[in-house]
């Protein structure tokens, strides 16, 4: 049984916790990147392709044709 007494109550406890949690594992993943990670050659390798200035609708076409591959796969194991 949960301390909150009511869904909404919950809800906002949950959020509050993932926020939280959130927060810790950037700053801890800050502090194990170091001071200089930026300057690292890997950071920004990318940045000059073409298809890299917009990363969302290439992340959005990668995914779209990587799933597309295994939509037939699926749809036979829900059979």
């Amino acid at each position: 049984m949960c301390q909150e007494a009511t869904h909404d109550e919950l809800i906002e406890s949950l959020k509050i916790t993932l926020q939280e949690a959130l927060a810790f594992n950037r700053e801890e993943a800050l502090l194990n990147a170091g001071v200089h990670y930026q300057d690292e050659g890997f950071v920004g390798l990318w940045s000059d392709r073409a298809e890299m200035q917009d990363s969302t609708a290439w992340v959005k076409n990668n995914r779209q044709s990587e799933w597309a591959v295994m939509e037939p796969l699926l749809i036979r194991v829900s059979d």
